[in-house]
């Protein structure tokens, strides 16, 4: 088992700096979120040291999001990636500056894009020609000109859950690599009064682990900048390259780090930019799993324990797939331990919520100490994926999110209430 950040032990008692993750449960109650800034931040800072002053850090936003990791964001002074309106008022409800946001998504909507527009956001991702056409229709009407970069499709099989890879051939995302075709998008927009095409932008998918892909994907994108600068003497001034950089959930798990994957995925570019005779492009990364992932834990409240002989052990917590629905998704691992008794033994238990789905499955088959009910059992590394995909499945309420920053906690999103479940009926 590994902890991460801040969180240690204490008398055989998990903790985080030298906070008891028990009082925590005992002044915010069960489940919650626990969220290590510590650690955010310096991933954070890690991504921004490997990648120099002359290129941009982007967080991907829906991994994590709400108004407090917006003020870290803004605190760290890195870039914000959003997918949709409701992610973009929050970083604007929030006082981030919009020149810093991407706007990314497969399927914007006209009124998306119009307040993507009016909010003078700093560049957009553009999926088809058709969402092209259409931010160039509400440019004009805007009288704005916006900037862009072209999402392009390589066809690469990433070496991971096929529900995350996202630039392969049968893929929903981005315009496919079709250089003829780009061409002529390219070229026909070159003079466009409304729309400035920056460049281009790649996201091969999530949860990798080597480079292999990155190589493909960079190599690809270059072949085309050559392409475009032979044929119509075109250049890219700006390459998004996406995320999608692994982390540790369980043993076995072998990430990179981040600084030697930006130190790679660098060198890969210059290489290209030399054998190529291309001038250096401005480079963009969107890490989002990599910043949070590992900062996150969440913390429940141990109930039903029940045996079935010779066939599973049992053991249901206070919440499940409504606060982290991924393993139910992606058959997702992670791994756990008791909070007042810390440590793994010999009890095999697979870690089920209390919702009414037999997929309600958090961990299967994990080594803990034996449980009863009213302990408190930690899953780690769920910072990325689980609050930003909860839901009131069974009408359970969705945990809060408590920060915790040099010794100090932080009530960032409360407990949903009773009431709350009824806010929107009419």
């Amino acid at each position: 088992m590994k902890l991460h950040g801040s969180l240690n032990i204490k008398n055989d008692e998990l903790c985080v700096g030298n906070i008891t993750l028990s009082s925590i449960a005992r002044e915010f109650g069960t489940p919650y979120f626990l969220m290590d800034e510590n650690l955010i931040r310096e991933n954070i800072n890690k991504f921004k040291n490997s990648m120099g002053e002359q290129n941009k850090v982007v967080y991907a936003g829906k991994t994590f999001l709400n108004s407090h990791m917006i003020k870290i964001l803004i605190d760290e002074n890195i870039f914000l990636d959003v997918v949709s309106d409701g992610e973009l008022f929050v970083a604007k409800n929030s006082g981030f500056n919009m020149e810093n946001i991407i706007f990314h998504g497969n399927n914007k909507s006209y009124d998306e894009i119009k307040m993507g527009i009016e909010f003078s956001v700093g560049r957009f991702v553009v999926d088809s020609l058709d969402e092209l056409n259409m931010i160039s229709k509400i440019s004009k009407e805007l009288n704005k000109k916006t900037k862009v970069f072209l999402r392009i499709n390589p066809g690469i099989e990433a070496n991971t859950h096929e529900y995350i890879k996202t630039a392969c051939v049968d893929c929903k995302f981005g315009i496919f690599n079709d250089k003829n075709q780009i061409l002529n998008i390219v070229n026909s927009y070159r003079e466009n009064k409304n729309i400035d095409i920056v460049g281009f932008h790649c996201h091969i998918g999530s949860q990798i682990f080597s480079n292999e892909p990155y190589i493909y994907e960079i190599d690809e994108l270059f072949k085309l900048m050559s392409f475009l600068n032979e044929k119509i003497n075109f250049t890219t001034y700006e390459l998004n390259l996406g995320g999608g950089f692994g982390i540790y959930y369980t043993f076995g798990d072998r990430p990179l780090t981040i600084e030697e994957q930006i130190k790679f995925m660098l060198m890969r570019v210059s290489q290209n930019c030399e054998n190529l005779n291309l001038n250096m492009p401005k480079i963009y990364v969107e890490p989002g799993r990599s910043i949070v992932g590992n900062a996150g834990t969440t913390v429940y409240e141990v109930g039903t324990v029940k045996e079935i002989q010779g066939v599973r052990n049992y053991v249901s917590v206070n919440g499940g797939m409504s606060d982290n629905i991924r393993t139910a998704l992606y058959d997702a691992k992670y791994e756990c331990s008791l909070v007042n008794r810390f440590g793994n033994e010999n009890y095999k238990a697979t870690i089920t919520g209390k919702l009414c789905e037999s997929g309600d499955i958090l961990i299967k088959d994990v080594l803990i100490r034996k449980p009863e009910r009213g302990d408190l059992l930690a899953i780690f590394s769920t910072g990325a994926y689980c609050h930003s995909m909860s839901s009131n499945y069974n009408k359970l309420r969705r945990p809060p999110v408590i920060f915790f920053y040099n010794d100090n906690l932080k009530l960032s999103s409360r407990r949903e209430t009773l009431l709350d479940l009824i806010k929107l009926d009419v």
